[in-house]
């Protein structure tokens, strides 16, 4: 779908709708792997980054799986994409209690709302500016 388009860097985000599926968070990593593997083979050095799966309130009750699985691939960008950014949302969208914050989110609880993705767009104007 991208090749032969020219991006000037790719910002990733995948992984949430299987989180509830009976994939594991390895496989789901795995995934991941596969998509920056594939981006990397047409653009070695273009900047990617990967935006964590995001805490809802619809998903809440996946919370440890969606944990594990970002986790993973936290450190799998590590070991095997060390130029590939992992930008890590989750802090920034639970209370203090650690649960999803619901003001953040649309009516369905799955969907960000503006004060959301306000969140989101602070965290990718800052990776932009650092590249």
């Amino acid at each position: 779908m991208i090749y032969p388009l020219e991006p000037s860097v790719f910002i990733i985000y995948c992984g949430d709708n299987d989180i509830p599926g009976a994939e594991t968070p390895a496989q789901i990593q795995g995934k991941v792997h596969d998509l920056v593997s594939l981006a990397r083979r047409f653009y070695p050095t273009t900047p990617i980054a990967y935006i964590s799966i995001k805490p809802s309130p619809a998903r809440a009750a996946f919370l440890t799986k969606m944990n594990e699985t970002n986790t993973l691939i936290q450190k799998d960008l590590e070991t095997s994409f060390q130029d590939v950014t992992f930008i890590n949302v989750v802090p920034l969208m639970l209370l203090p209690n650690g649960q999803p914050n619901p003001d953040i989110f649309g009516p369905d609880k799955l969907h960000m709302n503006r004060e959301g993705y306000l969140i989101w767009i602070k965290v990718i104007t800052e990776y932009l500016a650092s590249i």
